[in-house]
């Protein structure tokens, strides 16, 4: 078997040849690292991303505090954007965070997310995947309207609240 690394900007990977000589590419999420978030210490909130990752696992401490809140429009209109991996104490995700990433296909959110903002993934047409917490308490207004490809969503037994119109 030949396994060559590879590392295209922060996305590193692996290139493996097997036996058979099938050819395989196994990619590896990397961290993105402070300098790709603006972000509120005082209130401990990602408030804009300024990366270039197709997949972001946010970190759970930008200079030495712990992330707490993902802002309003943080991440909007951010079309690069294919996986996002929300970390253990992030507790609220704020309205239209996630607004018109028409790429965002994956969601996974930690246990420790209790709100999603209204319109937190408005038209991200091709997001067919989430995991949404199991300390989730409250859903605000039209969280997933226009995500086209979502097809089910299990909402957790922690929700006490969804708001509509």
């Amino acid at each position: 078997m030949l396994v060559a690394t590879l590392a295209v900007g922060t996305v590193e990977g692996s290139i493996v040849v097997n036996a058979a000589g099938n050819v395989a590419i196994e990619e590896t999420v990397s961290i993105a690292s402070a300098a790709d978030f603006q972000f509120d210490a005082a209130n401990a909130t990602i408030t804009k991303y300024v990366g270039n990752n197709d997949k972001v696992e946010i970190p759970a401490t930008i200079n030495g505090v712990q992330v707490q809140a993902i802002g309003d429009v943080a991440f909007a209109s951010q079309g690069g954007i294919t996986e996002v991996v929300i970390p253990d104490g992030v507790t609220t995700i704020g309205a239209e965070a996630f607004l018109n990433c028409p790429n965002l296909k994956k969601v996974t959110m930690a246990n420790s997310v209790t709100s999603l903002g209204e319109l937190a993934f408005f038209m991200c047409e091709n997001l067919t995947y989430i995991t949404l917490s199991e300390g989730l308490t409250s859903i605000e207004e039209n969280t997933f309207y226009g995500c086209r490809s979502l097809k089910s969503v299990k909402i957790p037994d922690s929700v006490t609240e969804i708001v509509s119109h």
